[in-house]
């Protein structure tokens, strides 16, 4: 159920709750894809995240595209608005406003001006960064040898 709050500087909770859609030619589809998922660690581009939901949620291609491009969208429009969306235990998203300043050509060294910008800034949440590290962690020791793969 979304809920969004108005206004400058609010963080916004977005949820979306998918309808379960059955097309078998779309079903199949989603089986191919997803046998090559299955060898990966994560999904890497939005094709292979789109296709992860499909087979994970038993979602056809198309509803599972639409739910990805609805959240992207969501993100995209609360940034604009200069807005900030915070994702429990993931990260937030906000916007950072830098002010005009007067920098350098690399090449030639002549100064150049440099306009005023925002630009979007993503701060990882704890409970990500602590999956990440303990996942680096364990890597690093099944190289040195000392945890045996089936640990993980």
């Amino acid at each position: 159920m979304p809920s969004e709050q108005t206004g400058a500087g609010r963080t916004h909770t977005l949820g979306v709750f998918p309808e379960r859609v059955e097309a078998p030619e779309e079903r199949s589809r989603v089986f191919r894809i997803s046998n090559t998922l299955r060898t990966q660690a994560m999904p890497h581009t939005k094709a292979d995240l789109i296709a992860a939901i499909a087979f994970n949620r038993k979602l056809s291609i198309g509803r599972a595209d639409a739910i990805v491009n609805q959240i992207f969208t969501a993100i995209a429009e609360t940034l604009v608005r200069g807005d900030g969306i915070e994702i429990r235990g993931f990260g937030s998203f906000t916007v950072r406003h830098y002010g005009a300043y007067e920098g350098r050509n690399p090449r030639t060294g002549a100064p150049s001006y440099v306009k005023a910008k925002r630009l979007p800034f993503f701060k990882v949440g704890k409970e990500l960064r602590e999956r990440i590290e303990a996942g680096r962690l364990t890597e690093r020791a099944m190289h040195r040898g000392k945890l045996p793969p089936s640990t993980l």
